[in-house]
Formats: structure tokens, sequence, C-alpha cells
């Protein structure tokens, strides 16, 4: 009889579905320790927006066993001061309110070699791919997963190219799934999310503007917002000349209004708000582009359904404040990488992949808490 594997048209040891920041640090890490996988992405490339910008150190302690960091490193002063702080303020222009973190690297070298950053997720992704595609592993773009079932000896999924609506069938030994908060992986297997729910119905603001003048010596790499207008962030580059700005409440925050701030949002409303958070009315700003999101706080009931796993944003959906979301999203992919590496080898059984979820679900729960 023939088995799923040769029935298929191709067959591989991991099948990872989404190839943004935790597929490809999934993929990079599997072939850290010498395992091809397969990455789908439906989307034809890498970010094009900068997202994720504030790396912890166990991060970068990842980054390092990976041998990233120095690049990552570099590519991060480029965009940022790497020892800048987090602070709060009424505006760029307005007082400031709060210093949370002085400096992101203060008393680091007691406990590790390593240091915190910023960089964004547009920057750091090439560099997960390139060194994912030298470590061994195929990457697909513009390709989704259509379906999927678990078979005797892995599991079966059929893929598409977007483009071409050209359809193949994979048989992997196992399957990852880094395909966001919305996860349709998740959802096949039937696998809720528990939690705070839906937060607030968020904006980011893409956006340039000379803010230079407002920055009188500061190097902070995130500063919260706090003002009448709004609530939020901003992100700025090295110059203070470009940037965006999260906008989680705007206006009265006694109202449930206040948490709908993508409701209606075009370029007028959204320059109104960049002058409130910037404290200039009459600043020149030109929005790049405006991307609505949900800010969610939830986690999953399970990371694992058999020979398949979830980590990253379809694992727990975890709102921007503190930069959690992107660095629990890496070190699930580590705590995963290697367990899949060593059942694949032969030198330990199921038992160990299982022993994912009973390490990191708890993690991902207080991880919403914090942020």
């Amino acid at each position: 009889m023939t088995s799923a594997a040769e029935a298929a048209d191709e067959s591989v040891a991991v099948l990872i579905v989404g190839g943004s920041m935790v597929g490809l640090s999934t993929a990079m890490l599997l072939g850290l320790y010498g395992r091809r996988s397969l990455v789908v992405e439906r989307h034809g490339g890498t970010a094009v927006h900068p997202r994720a910008a504030h790396f912890h150190l166990r991060t970068l302690e990842v980054f390092r066993a990976a041998g990233i960091e120095d690049t990552v490193r570099r590519a991060s002063e480029e965009q940022y001061d790497s020892d800048g702080g987090i602070s709060a303020v009424e505006s760029l222009a307005g007082r400031e309110i709060a210093q949370y973190i002085p400096s992101l690297n203060a008393g680091v070298e007691l406990v590790s070699p390593s240091r915190r950053l910023f960089l964004t997720q547009d920057a750091l992704e090439p560099i997960l791919r390139s060194r994912a595609l030298e470590l061994g592993a195929e990457l697909r773009y513009s390709t989704e997963l259509t379906d999927f079932e678990e078979v005797p000896d892995g599991v079966l999924a059929t893929t598409r190219n977007v483009e071409s609506g050209v359809q193949r069938t994979v048989h992997a030994r196992y399957m990852v799934a880094c395909d966001g908060w919305r996860s349709p992986v998740r959802e096949r297997l039937g696998v809720e999310m528990v939690g705070h729910g839906l937060i607030s119905n968020s904006i980011t603001i893409y956006f340039r503007a000379d803010c230079a003048p407002f920055k009188r010596g500061r190097t902070e790499g995130v500063l919260y917002v706090f003002n009448e207008a709004l609530s939020g962030f901003f992100r700025l580059d090295r110059e203070w000349r470009s940037g965006f700005l999260v906008v989680n409440t705007a206006g009265d925050t006694s109202t449930p209004q206040a948490t709908n701030v993508s409701e209606g949002i075009d370029d007028e409303r959204a320059a109104e708000l960049l002058r409130a958070a910037i404290g200039d009315p009459a600043i020149a700003v030109e929005v790049v582009d405006i991307a609505p999101w949900k800010a969610i706080a939830d986690v999953a009931t399970s990371f694992q359904r058999g020979r398949v796993s979830i980590a990253g944003d379809a694992a727990h959906t975890v709102p921007p404040n503190g930069g959690f979301g992107g660095n629990t999203g890496v070190q699930d992919a580590f705590n995963l990488a290697w367990k899949l590496a060593h059942v694949l080898d032969g030198h330990a059984g199921p038992g160990l992949i299982a022993t994912y979820d009973a390490e990191r679900r708890p993690i991902g729960a207080l991880t919403i808490e914090q942020a």
C-alpha cells in the first residue's frame, strides 16, 4: 500500500507555516541543529513595515547561538542608540512624565555577554532569512497552506501558490504553525484562546516629520505619549525625522469609543493625532501609511495537537507594550527547534516534543499579564 509520504509531491522533516519573524527563526534554529525545513508564506516577501523593535536579552542570546548577533547589532546601530531607554511624555514637545528605563543595558554585563537593542522587524527578517537559507531551509513565498491532516507517520498538507494557483501536497514528519494571531491552523485544530480578549482597535501611523527640534539630547528608543487627545507610543529613527506612532486610545477614555481608534481613520485624522502626539499643531507631517490592528491579550489553551505545534502570535496574542510578543515567539522557536531536531535524529522519543506545551504555555500566559 502506498504511504502518505510516497503519495505526496514531496517530503520534508518539518513544514513551517508562516515565514515572518517566528517562522524564520524556527527554520534558522532547526538548521542550526542540522535539520532542513520548508517554510511557506502567503506574502511575497519579508516584512515591509517597521514593527517589533525592542529585543530582550534572552532573544539576543538566541541570536548569538545562531551566529547572527553581531549582524543584528550592526543593523540596530544604524537605526537607534543601542543603549536607549523608554520614557513617557505628554508629547515630544511637552514635559516628561516618567522615565521607565533610562538605559536598556544598565547592569546587563553582570548577567550576560549579550546586550538588549532596538531593531525594526523589516530590518531583522532579511537577516533571519539569509541565515535560515544558509543553514539549508527552503522558503516559498506567495504560498499558502490550504489543507492538512495528521497521518500515521506525520502530517499531509496541501499548499497553493497564490499567484499561479498551482497546488502541491507535502508530507512532513512535523508541522509548526507560525501563522499569526488569526491562525487558520489553530482554528482547524480546535484550540481556543483565553485571556482578556479585545482591548482596543488600535492603529499604527507610519510618518515623516522633522521632530529633531524636540529631541533635546534624548536617546529613547520608545516614548510613550499620554495626553487628552490620545495614548500610545512613538518609535523614531536616530535622526527623529521618521518613524511610527501607535495609538491605543483617542479622546475621552471614559467612553467606549476611545478604544475604537481605527473606525473611520483617514490621513487627515491620522495627521491630527500625529500633531497632538508631537505637541506642535503647526508641524508639517507626511502620513506614509496607516495600519489598523486589534490589541488582544489571549493565550492558546494548548500549544500542540499531535504532530502540529503552534508558536508566536498563533499561540499568544500580546499587546505591544514592552515588546513581549516577538521576543516570546523567538523563544518559542528556540524551545521547539532543538526538541524537534533530537526526535527527528532518533536521540529522543516524541515525549520530548510534548514538553514544549508544558514549558511554553505558562510563559505565554505570564507574558499576557506582563504586557
